[in-house]
């Protein structure tokens, strides 16, 4: 009567299998909203260096009348009135790492030109 009742210790085969296609089907769905997220994330921070530095060049404009030759001369002239420079670095696009296009005729800044 030693040897009649069986101990349970432990998960079975057939059990780890159920498991490891339920863990699937989660990474399944979780993972592609993950990754999409991160995409979503980079165009906004995009479009917050475009707004930022599109307001800079339309207060340069508004102090000076003109709108500045490039926009490195945002970051070395001071605003009007003021000790502060219109900005203080030059972001670069988050999803390229290269400097915004600038035009300086019609004072637009856009991304970066893909090559």
């Amino acid at each position: 009567m030693f040897g009649l009742r069986r101990q349970r210790g432990g998960l079975t085969l057939l059990e780890m299998l159920m498991i490891i296609v339920i863990m699937g089907i989660l990474a399944a769905i979780v993972l592609p909203k993950f990754f999409g997220s991160t995409d979503r994330a980079w165009e906004s921070a995009r479009l917050a260096n475009l707004r930022v530095l599109q307001q800079a060049v339309n207060l340069y404009r508004t102090d000076y009348g003109t709108y500045p030759q490039d926009l490195a001369t945002l970051t070395r002239t001071l605003r009007r009135g003021t000790k502060v420079p219109y900005l203080n670095a030059i972001p670069q696009d988050p999803i390229t790492g290269r400097d915004f296009c600038y035009d300086a005729k019609t004072g637009r800044v856009l991304p970066p030109i893909n090559q």
